[in-house]
């Protein structure tokens, strides 16, 4: 593994790795998120209202109609039926009952010592059966879910209720709907719907990024896809975004990781499987260049990383867009270096390009990219008016340049940088020298090609 002081570098380049691992779902893989999120909804709804007897309100209201819901990051206490907005000290910023926003004196009735559970979440990231937070675009349709059957419940009721029971059969319905098997058998809508209509739901990969898969492994970096999919829907994306010769760009595929818990069983307790007719086969100890594997562990990877790159401790990357399940394990278990994907800079407004970039004395300045961006529809699916940034938190007319919310503190304390896209960088010589949440004081650094409008006072302005 790489050590400590490998990950505490002032400035990064992707020419200094011996491996580049790539997440695939919001990742290498962007979806259409002004289809997906819609898709998301209304699968798991459908579970909800004709097997469970929910309201069908549920599947009568569009989901656009409360798309203010729907915010990244968000912890949910469920029996109380209470959304909250948390500082990176734990202090409790915004709350919403249900739709409804709470005032600082409800707020004080029901946490009057603070949210009992910041610590250990801070230092595990672990969902609990008391909460659940939703922090990738896969979970976060569910909030409008969740915040129309709280309201639905407490209309019929007419009151707020002492206590809500109704999440465990929405994670059972996810857990329907998400089924391994399901892609297979076109079973729980969500699955099916994509396989039908790959072009709704999936943006293929530029020739910018195609050209940096293939130039980084021409340059001799072991290349390798890590992902939660199972191995048939894996391959259904990849040929989808990169077409029928997506292993040419890689030396190992790996899935089905289940991560984060990839980077913390030990070998016994999660092997690698084979993986025949896209099925599971039997363990692997070994894993060899140009097999494609499930589930599995760190420790079987890092021996065959070792092997083919002839080093004990080669550098490894990792390129991801789940906080929870890439960016704090890889660095803090399997100590890679951390690259974030983080499509909220770019729907909430990129601050002015600077002139350029610390890049030594020679070398391109930040470009504006040429990938178009956002829509507007998935602009607003990504932010909220109601909840404000997801990078900061300050009442009206004030401003700050500091990233102050709770998962402000896991983006400059585990990711290296952090990028909307792919595309951004993909276009930079290997050798092209990137700042790091670690050059600088501000914590701010790592984004690029430049921060938030949020964190620099130029909401007014967009930078691209």
């Amino acid at each position: 593994m790489a050590t400590d002081s490998q990950l505490s570098q002032p400035l990064l380049s992707f020419g200094d790795y011996d491996a580049v691992g790539v997440d695939l779902d919001h990742t290498l893989c962007k979806y259409k998120l002004d289809n997906l999120f819609p898709h998301i909804y209304e699968s798991a709804s459908k579970i909800l209202v004709e097997e469970y007897g929910y309201d069908r309100y549920l599947l009568e209201e569009p989901f656009y109609n409360d798309r203010d819901s729907c915010f990244k990051g968000l912890i949910f206490d469920w029996r109380q039926g209470n959304f909250l907005k948390l500082a990176e000290d734990g202090a409790i910023l915004e709350v919403c009952h249900g739709s409804t926003q709470l005032t600082e004196e409800e707020i004080k009735e029901c946490y009057p010592n603070g949210w009992e559970h910041f610590a250990y979440l801070k230092e595990t990231l672990d969902q609990k059966e008391s909460y659940r937070y939703f922090e990738n675009f896969f979970d976060m349709p569910l909030l409008v879910i969740c915040t129309r059957i709280i309201d639905t419940m407490d209309k019929k009721a007419g009151k707020r209720l002492s206590k809500y029971n109704f999440m465990p059969d929405v994670f059972s319905a996810c857990a329907r709907m998400w089924n391994r098997k399901n892609f297979a058998d076109g079973k729980d809508y969500f699955f099916p719907g994509i396989k039908h209509n790959p072009g709704k739901y999936l943006q293929p990969c530029s020739d910018r990024v195609r050209g940096w898969l293939q130039k980084m492994k021409e340059e001799g970096k072991t290349m390798f896809i890590l992902t939660s999919s199972y191995v048939d829907f894996a391959e259904f994306l990849l040929e989808n975004i990169l077409g029928p010769d997506w292993m040419d760009y890689f030396n190992l595929c790996l899935t089905y990781a289940r991560k984060p818990g990839f980077f913390q069983k030990s070998a016994e307790e999660r092997p690698f499987l084979s993986i025949v007719d896209n099925k599971e086969g039997e363990p692997v100890k070994t894993l060899k260049t140009g097999g494609c594997y499930s589930q599995g562990n760190i420790y079987d990877l890092h021996s065959y990383l070792e092997e083919v790159t002839g080093k004990k401790e080669p550098k490894i990357m990792y390129f991801g867009d789940s906080l929870r399940s890439d960016t704090v394990p890889t660095s803090k278990f399997a100590h890679w270096t951390s690259v974030l994907i983080l499509e909220e800079m770019e729907a909430e407004g990129l601050g002015p390009y600077p002139e350029n970039h610390q890049n030594g004395d020679v070398g391109p300045t930040a470009k504006k990219s040429k990938y178009e961006g956002p829509s507007g529809t998935e602009k607003e699916y990504v932010t909220s008016k109601r909840w404000g940034s997801f990078f900061t938190h300050t009442q009206a007319g004030e401003h700050t340049s500091k990233m102050n919310t709770m998962w402000g503190y896991f983006i400059r304390t585990f990711a290296a940088m952090a990028v909307p896209q792919l595309d951004y960088i993909a276009g930079l010589p290997l050798d092209y020298k990137f700042p790091t949440f670690q050059s600088d004081r501000t914590g701010l650094a790592g984004f690029y090609p430049c921060p938030p409008a949020c964190l620099t006072g130029d909401e007014s302005k967009n930078g691209k």
